[in-house]
């Protein structure tokens, strides 16, 4: 989950510090610092902790190559902290400026403008994709040089590196469901272009849009290739193209008949 912050804090590489209210133990803080990150810990045991610091910055650095962009190597500079539950968590993301309903919904979440992830772990166990989703987001927001990538493909690009973590994207699981609830409830899918800077507002549109965004970056890559898909990055990351023009220049097609193509594709594939 992308946050846009408006928050400029000095953060001395401990941006969290983690002292919800609501914490019912006496579990001490402890940072461990990687290549590119601080991270932030209670009660993870010496191998889980290790294991997580080495693949870190594997991912990071398989994100960054993906999306034909330097790594800000040797400043330990993104902080990761990892809440013990969903109340901490709540709590935490709140207290940075997250709404809510972003708080409650979301696994994970990203502060743009401040180079920090917040995690929880689920049932106890931390889900080592949700780890490289926000980190994707951190690559993509290191990289920006105007903050115009739609909201759409940031969301595809960071379900789609989930399989840096070494699993697959729940969403690989969940297509049939999906493609159900998109046949049967909403009658059609959600066009992307009202979907460039505002998530939806039904929680089963949430869920398309994810869907939707996942498979549209998966088929975009597919198709075109990793060159192309890294010069369709490279609009909005250096060049502040809109959407259309990106699609019109690289592809010679609109959005919307980029996403009637997409749309084909899936047929029969269920």
């Amino acid at each position: 989950m992308l946050m846009q912050s408006a928050l400029h804090v000095f953060l001395a590489g401990l941006i969290f510090h983690l002292t919800a209210c609501s914490r019912k133990d006496d579990l001490v803080s402890k940072f461990v610092k990687t290549e590119y990150f601080t991270v932030e810990y209670r009660n993870l045991s010496a191998g889980r902790i290790n294991h997580l610091a080495n693949s870190v910055d594997a991912v990071y650095d398989s994100i960054s190559s993906l999306l034909g962009v330097e790594a800000n190597e040797g400043t330990s500079g993104i902080s990761l902290a990892i809440c013990e539950n969903q109340e901490e968590y709540f709590e935490e993301a709140v207290k940075l400026g997250a709404s809510f309903e972003t708080a409650w919904y979301s696994c994970g979440i990203t502060f743009s403008g401040l180079e920090a992830m917040l995690v929880y772990k689920q049932n106890g166990k931390l889900d080592d994709r949700v780890i490289a989703h926000e980190i994707t987001h951190c690559v993509i927001n290191s990289a920006s040089k105007n903050g115009a990538i739609p909201l759409w493909l940031h969301e595809g690009i960071a379900l789609y590196c989930e399989k840096f973590s070494g699993r697959k994207s729940e969403y690989v699981a969940s297509l049939s469901k999906i493609r159900e609830y998109q046949k049967s409830i909403r009658g059609g899918f959600i066009p992307f272009s009202e979907l460039d800077d505002k998530y939806p507002h039904l929680p089963e549109d949430k869920l398309m849009m994810y869907f939707q965004s996942f498979s549209f970056v998966n088929y975009i890559i597919g198709t075109f290739g990793v060159n192309d898909f890294q010069k369709f990055i490279s609009y909005f990351l250096y060049d502040d193209l809109t959407v259309q023009k990106a699609c019109r220049s690289l592809f010679a097609k609109s959005l919307d008949e980029l996403q009637g193509d997409w749309e084909k594709s899936l047929n029969g594939f269920y």
